[in-house]
């Protein structure tokens, strides 16, 4: 009998974190970057954590707008350089779906949140992220499209962050802005990304002046002073996962599965019976009236003063929730107690949502006087939580309503024995804090005044179902060597040529970083295993010297390192 292959296992590691900045590693073993399960941040402490957050290697923790405009520039210097290094932020973070939620547009929670968008969002993120750069923007509604305008070197430029793409003018230097292309359309119709769609098809859309008009101010909620931080309650933790819950903001509209969904949740889970929660409020988060705990009785969190004619107003259980991730439902798990079958025993279960005033609270579930005894609870809150407009979700309030008569001999009793919140979110598996192969530097910090007690846990799961391709060697022509073509070939090595490389990256700049391309068509994939590219005519001037580098692509579609920067002189 032939042996099964063993299962692979979910590697974990724990982390407890004591102080305000914390920095720790992980060694991931295998032979590609692992497959990335979840990461949970808990509060094990007895003070709340304000705005935890986590940074994997030297990939930003997109926080807020100003930490992804740092984090992207940095290194660049002039204007152009930061205007099209943002433009390019978007590339693989984003795809094309509307995601239904005006909030969407501000940046964090575009690529952060949702991963997901059409042009418009991106063009109002664009123009936010820019703004915080210091760079004076724009963005334009045209025929079928929106796109973005930076101003800098005393003149506007297009930058279209969905694609992205930017058209350069005759010169072969400067990129056109929006009036350049609308008189001169041919600019796009020439721009062929390699890998990408055709933009020939385009070329209309800029010729069609009557449809054309820029924003003359921000998106407002694009520019929104927000962030990602949440805060953790003692006995919270915060799961999130790079797979799918199935859970999504507008399913009820469109219900496609999203092709890249992250998922996560909140879970507020105390064990009542060991800890009074009472003496963990605090004002905005959670709220508890006429409730006392008695630790060695059922229920241990109980209404304190039963009701009568005069004093009549029931106990309340009150728990906040707020989330800069949109949620998109939940489930209140609860063991009951309830003896008595007077008119005033009873408890009830509602959410009131805050975001939206025009909607009223909507009680779930409801047990009044016929119902006595001990009851396992399990609401579903996500028809309450999960809206169907235009505005995403972030903020809903659960109310345990209890009460107990003071009219019956003995009076009622009524109250919580256990407790279990959880609030489904979405989160971008792109922005999410990724491990890799090798050794993995993570970087921990939050806004915490006073002590904590954090648990970070991160999950995954090893691969070893072969190796990506190396980086190319043997780039020519290199170190400045002067061509006297215009349109010369670029030739590499790859030595691991039994790796399976289906495929080629290449890049073309005028900076000596090789960040950023020169144009759209000399950046992309090439199209086969080739270990050479034939640079397309019309697009390099004379006497320039041009930096370029190139990876290889297997089957499996993993790209190696990129190669070291080569450079050349065209001739003139």
């Amino acid at each position: 009998m032939a042996r099964r292959k063993a299962e692979v296992k979910v590697r974990r590691h724990v982390e407890r974190i004591t102080t305000k900045r914390h920095t720790y590693t992980i060694d991931v073993k295998g032979t590609r970057d692992p497959e990335n399960h979840a990461i949970v941040i808990e509060n094990a402490g007895t003070g709340h954590v304000d705005h935890p957050r986590i940074r994997a290697n030297d990939k930003s923790d997109w926080y807020d707008t100003p930490t992804m405009v740092a984090d992207t520039i940095k290194g660049l210097r002039t204007d152009e350089e930061k205007a099209l290094a943002l433009c390019y932020l978007f590339e693989g973070t984003r795809f094309q779906r509307h995601n239904g939620d005006r909030h969407s547009v501000h940046p964090p929670t575009l690529l952060g949140v949702y991963g997901y968008g059409i042009c418009g969002h991106t063009a109002a993120a664009f123009d936010a992220l820019l703004t915080a750069a210091g760079i004076r923007s724009r963005h334009w509604e045209i025929n079928h499209h929106t796109v973005t305008e930076a101003y800098y070197d005393g003149a506007w430029h297009m930058l279209d962050g969905n694609c992205p793409v930017f058209y350069l003018n005759r010169d072969n230097r400067t990129i056109a802005s929006m009036r350049q292309l609308e008189d001169d359309p041919d600019l796009v119709g020439r721009t062929q990304p390699l890998g990408g769609r055709n933009h020939a098809k385009f070329r209309n859309w800029y010729t069609t002046k009557p449809y054309h008009e820029y924003y003359r101010q921000h998106n407002s909620y694009a520019v929104q002073d927000k962030d990602l931080g949440f805060v953790l309650r003692p006995f919270e933790r915060f799961e999130r996962t790079w797979y799918s819950n199935h859970k999504f903001h507008g399913q009820a509209q469109r219900p496609e599965v999203p092709m890249r969904l992250g998922g996560g949740k909140f879970v507020f889970e105390p064990d009542l019976r060991k800890v009074n929660i009472l003496e963990y409020l605090r004002d905005g988060l959670t709220y508890a009236k006429n409730l006392t705990w008695t630790p060695r009785k059922s229920p241990v969190l109980r209404v304190d003063e039963p009701q009568d004619d005069v004093f009549d107003r029931a106990a309340r259980l009150i728990l906040d929730i707020r989330s800069p991730y949109v949620m998109v439902g939940g489930r209140l798990r609860c063991r009951l107690h309830k003896r008595g079958r007077g008119k005033r025993d009873s408890v009830s279960v509602g959410v009131q949502n805050y975001d939206d005033p025009s909607r009223a609270g909507k009680t779930l579930a409801q047990m009044m006087d016929q119902a006595s005894g001990d009851f396992d609870v399990d609401v579903d809150l996500t028809p309450a939580i999960q809206p169907w407009g235009q505005l995403g979700n972030y903020f809903y309030a659960l109310v345990v309503a209890m009460g107990a008569s003071a009219e019956t001999d003995p009076p009622g009793v009524t109250g919580l024995d256990a407790l279990r919140l959880e609030t489904d979110v979405q989160a971008a598996p792109g922005a999410l804090p990724a491990l890799r192969l090798g050794e993995n530097t993570i970087r921990y910090c939050d806004d915490t005044r006073g002590p904590r007690d954090v648990r970070v846990v991160h999950l995954w799961k090893e691969r070893t179902d072969g190796r990506p391709p190396g980086a190319p060697e043997g780039l020519a022509p290199d170190r400045r060597e002067k061509t006297d073509s215009l349109d010369p070939t670029l030739e590499w090595r790859q030595e691991d040529a039994g790796s399976g490389v289906v495929d080629y990256q290449i890049m073309v700049s005028r900076w000596a970083h090789c960040r950023l391309p020169h144009c759209p068509n000399l950046y992309g994939t090439i199209g086969g295993a080739a270990t050479h590219f034939d640079v397309p005519a019309g697009w390099l001037n004379p006497a320039t010297t041009y930096y370029w580098k190139v990876r290889a692509k297997d089957a499996a579609g993993d790209c190696g390192p990129w190669s070291e920067v080569a450079s050349f002189r065209t001739g003139g």
